[in-house]
């Protein structure tokens, strides 16, 4: 069942991919290949981000923390060669203000994450291990982002307590390389060195955390982990 299964869903991938070449947008298409790419990483790698919080509480692991660090790491350097000497606001970019409204809105999706073992993108994956939980938290995850939308224009959501020059032309947050003017590239180099020190302090904080549980005779690694 499992090579019919396989061959299924490559199938449903190249047709997918055709019809996606033959209707969309160069950059629209471009999107939906990435985000294919990202999904199918994702699903093989039995990974989410919420997971890697939920990982390291539950088993002592912080393994997926640390490889989540590395990918954001490599992202952001992949954006950076992407945006270097264009116009970043031609890119259509969301960078999110930073007030009360993110705040409040990372403590309540942190809840939610904590209590459903996944988000977003883990619960695509929970889907097909762990398909009660994983189906009412993506209904209620919808149903969230609805009873959001009222909200979105109050002041304590829509205004940034800090911005820059780009990120007043988009939505109102703080776009990084406006801080590193300086740096000779246009503050991409200083925005993607800032990113890495900040996913290191990450990683040496995980690795203390493993450390420790293992001392402590409570780590016992995750399933997919020890295989």
């Amino acid at each position: 069942m499992k090579k019919t299964e396989n061959v299924l869903g490559f199938l449903l991938l190249a047709v997918v991919m055709v019809l996606g070449k033959m209707n969309l947008e160069a950059p629209i298409f471009f999107r939906l290949f990435v985000g294919i790419g990202l999904g199918y990483t994702l699903t093989r790698a039995y990974t989410g981000f919420a997971g890697s919080v939920n990982r390291a509480v539950s088993t002592g692991s912080t393994k997926l923390m640390r490889t989540l660090m590395f990918m954001f790491v490599i992202t952001a350097a992949l954006s950076a060669a992407l945006l270097y000497n264009s116009d970043p606001t031609e890119w259509g970019l969301w960078v999110n203000p930073i007030n009360m409204g993110l705040i409040v809105g990372g403590i309540l999706f942190g809840f939610g994450m904590a209590f459903s073992s996944c988000c977003a993108s883990g619960v695509l994956t929970d889907l097909i291990t762990a398909l009660p939980r994983a189906l009412v938290t993506l209904i209620f995850f919808s149903m969230g982002v609805y009873v959001g939308f009222p909200l979105q224009k109050k002041a304590w959501v829509a205004n940034s307590w800090f911005t820059s020059p780009v990120g007043e032309k988009t939505a109102g947050g703080v776009y990084l390389p406006d801080w590193f003017k300086w740096d000779g590239m246009n503050g991409y180099l200083g925005a993607l060195v800032f990113t890495a020190i900040l996913a290191g302090i990450v990683v040496v904080i995980a690795n203390k955390y493993e450390a420790k549980r293992k001392a402590e005779g409570t780590y016992t690694g995750h399933f997919m982990e020890n295989i």
